[in-house]
């Protein structure tokens, strides 16, 4: 069996900016729940505002920027975990049930978040202070409150009572210099909503009176309502980048994607699958550079994180899809490409992840694009897409083998939608990888584990 080099084994000497790319991964993860449009935003704002009144030090002042960014972050899965089929999401399913138990289901968010972040490695540090965003008064909380330092206890305390206030002006639509009565009424609903312990922190950390100055700002509440003008400020006065590598952002994305198809048992795995197969076609081309190779990686955890947008009532159905459907089906593969598209480092990975519906007619979507307009990677997400989606169950299909599903590429090929040469690599790697034509989805699946376990 051949051994996949993954990403993770080549230089790359690109760097992404954490901040960059948390606001545009909530701007994007927003757009699927619409109430919450700009809610993050204004906390992370409102905790910006908090670390320069208080002086915090750049190193805490950008992790409480983010952890604020990202503290929702559980909402956006939360309820897309039910009816999960295997057993690492039963059980997170089950824990998620004795939240909800035991503590009320407004914190079951808390608890996704804490375990999404806690997963990506390269956020963990973030995770505690978006288990406490939603402070109680009990045993677990402040055991996890007295667990942390001095300095993230009064991070945590920041990104909770900034958004317990983004939570108290949402009810409200306040004049330019809010009365004193209206700012009491403010003061009264955050106390409410934490637990003495950590009123008692904030009160000695300077939190409480920095909060009551950074309110009393007459531009405040107009900032506030501009989420144009507050992405803004967050992208520019933030100090020094906290930069990652494709591998850490990589390790971000898998998570996120884990997550998103976890939603649907006709989705799940289906990027890992495709990202097997992609692997081991580009490990057969010796054209490519390591960068590319990290590239292509990248792009193939990205392909479909579009998805997050699609309506289940869309995924599930059984028949054919509407026109009015469709269109929204198709719009996949380019929304996240305009949140992540303009990241200068990600350009070209997410073009390519954004191109695996193209065909080589023109056909595809979401240009259009005609043979030699198609990058190669796209020409490889193509096939290792459908070669995937064949294997899978969908509401409207039955699972197809590995062999059938050759014969459907080889069809697509003969037609003129999908490139001969990326489908012979396909052939050449699946022989390579020990995949016989017998072999179910299940079991062309069970061949990742072991890949990972090599490269």
């Amino acid at each position: 069996m051949m051994t996949i080099k993954t990403q993770g084994k080549y230089a790359f000497t690109k760097e992404i900016d954490l901040l960059d790319f948390s606001r545009r991964s909530i701007r994007f993860l927003e757009m699927s729940v619409p109430p919450l449009s700009g809610h993050s935003l204004r906390v992370a704002y409102l905790a910006r505002a908090l670390a320069e009144a208080l002086g915090f030090g750049e190193g805490l002042s950008r992790r409480v920027i983010l952890a604020a960014l990202l503290h929702d972050l559980g909402i956006f899965f939360i309820y897309k975990v039910k009816g999960l089929y295997d057993e690492v999401h039963r059980l997170a399913q089950k824990e998620l049930d004795e939240v909800e138990e035991g503590v009320g289901s407004e914190l079951a968010h808390c608890v996704m978040g804490e375990r999404i972040l806690a997963e990506t490695k390269v956020m963990a540090h973030l995770a505690p202070l978006v288990r406490l965003h939603h402070p109680r008064d009990n045993e677990r909380d402040l055991a996890t409150f007295e667990s942390l330092s001095p300095e993230e206890r009064t991070g945590a305390c920041a990104v909770a009572l900034s958004d317990a206030v983004a939570r108290s002006l949402a009810k409200r639509r306040l004049e330019l210099m809010p009365s004193s009565a209206a700012l009491a009424e403010i003061f009264d609903e955050v106390g409410r909503s934490s637990p003495g312990y950590f009123l008692l922190q904030a009160s000695r950390d300077g939190l409480i009176e920095a909060l009551r100055s950074v309110l009393s700002q007459k531009s405040l509440f107009v900032d506030i309502r501009s989420e144009w003008y507050m992405d803004e400020v967050l992208r520019s006065r933030h100090g020094h980048p906290s930069s990652i590598g494709v591998e850490e952002l990589t390790g971000v994305v898998r998570v996120f994607v884990k997550y998103m198809e976890a939603r649907s048992p006709y989705t799940a795995h289906h990027t890992r699958l495709t990202t097997l197969f992609a692997q081991a076609m580009v490990s057969r081309l010796g054209s490519l550079s390591l960068e590319e190779v990290a590239e292509m990686t990248l792009a193939s955890w990205f392909h479909d994180l579009g998805k997050m947008l699609i309506p289940l009532s869309v995924l599930h159905k059984k028949g054919p899809l509407s026109p009015e459907e469709w269109s929204v089906m198709k719009e996949h593969s380019y929304s996240h490409y305009i949140f992540f598209g303009s990241m200068e480092p990600l350009k070209r990975a997410v073009f390519w992840g954004a191109c695996h519906h193209e065909k080589l007619d023109g056909s595809g979507y979401p240009w259009g694009l005609k043979g030699h307009q198609i990058p190669l990677a796209g020409k490889i997400l193509a096939v290792a897409d459908v070669a995937s989606a064949l294997l899978e169950e969908r509401p409207y299909k039955e699972p197809l083998s590995f062999g059938e599903a050759l014969k459907v590429l080889e069809s697509e090929v003969r037609r003129g939608l999908l490139d001969g040469n990326c489908f012979g690599l396909l052939r050449e790697a699946a022989t390579e990888l020990g995949i016989d034509e017998r072999m179910t989805f299940k079991e062309v699946s069970a061949l990742w584990a072991e890949e990972e376990k090599a490269a």
